[in-house]
C-alpha cells in the first residue's frame, strides 16, 4: 500500500478551471488536491447544515 490512505480518483477539469484553482491554491500555500479537498469539505459542510 503506498502512503496515501485514501484511494485515488482522477479529475478532468477544464484547462482555465484548473489554472484558476492552482492559482487559488497557490495564494493558500496549498497543493492543487489538497486546495479542491479543502474546498469540497467546506461544500459538504455548509450543504449538510442546510439541510438540517
Amino acid at each position: 500500500m503506498g502512503k496515501h490512505k485514501s484511494p485515488q480518483y482522477n479529475l478532468r477539469l477544464p484547462s482555465d478551471l484548473k489554472f484558476f484553482l492552482a492559482n487559488q491554491a497557490k495564494k493558500d500555500g496549498r497543493s492543487l488536491n489538497n486546495f479542491i479537498v479543502k474546498s469540497l469539505e467546506e461544500v459538504r459542510i455548509k450543504l449538510l447544515t442546510q439541510s438540517n
